[in-house]
């Protein structure tokens, strides 16, 4: 599901008329402007249609009872709560449905090729939204269309990377792609993303690590899922920008042959735009369950990413100013984590980063170390070269052998998406039910 939120641009609006079949010919009457906005043409039509908030909640909720997406959302829950990135007793496939099922405006559906409209009733458009606004989410989710008929956005998303990293800076090209290119349809009022000056971009680009400038809903969330939810259309916008400013829309068209690797090249796409930059990398580990011990296994392996990293800070050094904590972050090379359940519920996690530099990889040391106090299973952090190991509920009698397998950990650079994780084979829903 490609989704357009209401985020801190997109929260007001005013009453007006509009019926279900109204909507849709508005929609639909809007697609040769949003061709002629993003230059790219249609291949084949696209069926639109209308939900109520009602509707979208069933259907979320339904896909997320899903059991492929409850094991993920098990496997995630396990690095939350290890990592202490959200409360304990959060339930938070209850929040995840909330926020989306009031935030989602409309969305375009690649599984089953179909747009769709969220109305909030006779008196007003997607989400409650009404003339630019409405007319905005609409040219946001024709860009999604025209994406998957172009550049196969099935193919793109529906594949695991096994780095949610990975997977935020793909999502944030495609929806920074979107965001950007319905700028035109604002409307002269100013109220439109044609606005935004610099500044407002760079509070739009800090939203989710900021919550007074979200949504209330989006604000009261933890910081990583704020900034997971945020990021794709704030800094996914800006990252679009800076695409354009160097080689036109036909700059975006190439990124969806070569997409970012990293949020790292997302936040900074002078790095995602030089061809001799290093690219990210990512460690492989040796699974150290029998070495914590009868009764564990691992439950769970992932990539915090530069991104992560900054949500991190934005949650266990909130002393930390927002450019210090970007400071601290923007060091980062790559990095891998595991997570770890003993048969009783206890979680362990190793986690292992590279750093561009001795100095950046102290400077997320001395970070980490201040975070000794505030976790409960007890803490552990070190050192070697550019190279920074935590450990988190690991036993101190066997810190020693753990660390050692983190320092021979294999660190692969991510050079393209498909060496990572090769499409799934699954057809989608639209064409098996074709047949």
């Amino acid at each position: 599901m490609i989704v357009a939120l209401l985020l801190a641009a997109c929260t007001s609006a005013s009453a007006g008329e509009a019926s279900d079949a109204a909507l849709v010919t508005d929609a639909l009457a809007l697609l040769p402007k949003v061709e002629d906005a993003r230059h790219l043409a249609r291949v084949r039509d696209v069926a639109v249609s209308v939900q109520t908030p009602e509707q979208l909640r069933v259907e979320i909720q339904e896909e997320a009872l899903d059991e492929e997406a409850q094991e993920d959302l098990r496997r995630a829950s396990y690095a939350l709560h290890v990592f202490e990135l959200v409360p304990p007793d959060l339930d938070l496939l209850k929040m995840m449905l909330d926020v989306l099922s009031e935030q989602i405006a409309a969305y375009y559906d690649p599984d089953r090729l179909r747009l769709i409209l969220v109305s909030r009733g006779e008196d007003a458009g997607p989400a409650g939204a009404n003339g630019a606004m409405a007319d905005m989410i609409a040219a946001h989710e024709w860009v999604h269309a025209l994406q998957d008929q172009h550049f196969d956005l099935w193919a793109l998303r529906n594949r695991y990377f096994h780095s949610d990293d990975v997977d935020t800076a793909v999502l944030s090209l495609v929806e920074g792609d979107a965001s950007f290119a319905m700028r035109p349809f604002g409307g002269e009022s100013g109220d439109g993303l044609d606005a935004v000056t610099g500044q407002q971009m760079f509070a739009m680009g800090i939203a989710g690590e900021d919550p007074k400038l979200v949504d209330p809903n989006i604000g009261a969330m933890p910081a990583i899922l704020r900034n997971t939810l945020v990021a794709p259309y704030s800094w996914g916008t800006r990252f679009a920008r800076a695409l354009v400013a160097e080689g036109g829309w036909p700059a975006i068209d190439r990124a969806f042959a070569h997409p970012p690797l990293s949020t790292e090249q997302i936040l900074h796409p002078e790095i995602y735009l030089d061809p001799n930059a290093t690219p990210p990398s990512i460690a492989a580990v040796d699974d150290v369950s029998t070495t914590l011990g009868p009764g564990w296994s691992q439950a769970e392996s992932d990539a915090m990413g530069e991104l992560g990293i900054r949500s991190m800070l934005a949650t266990h050094s909130p002393a930390l100013s927002w450019t210090a904590r970007a400071d601290v972050a923007a060091g980062w090379d790559g990095d891998a984590y595991q997570v770890y359940r003993r048969e009783d519920g206890a979680l362990a996690a190793v986690w292992a980063s590279r750093w561009a530099s001795d100095r950046d990889a102290r400077a997320l040391e001395r970070a980490v170390a201040g975070w000794a106090t505030r976790f409960k299973n007890g803490l552990e952090v070190t050192r070697q070269g550019h190279d920074v190991t935590v450990l988190i509920g690991v036993p101190t009698a066997v810190a020693e052998p753990v660390l050692r397998a983190v320092a021979h950990a294999t660190w692969t650079p991510i050079v393209s998406l498909d060496a990572m994780a090769p499409p799934r084979p699954e057809p989608r829903a639209a064409l098996s039910e074709a047949k």
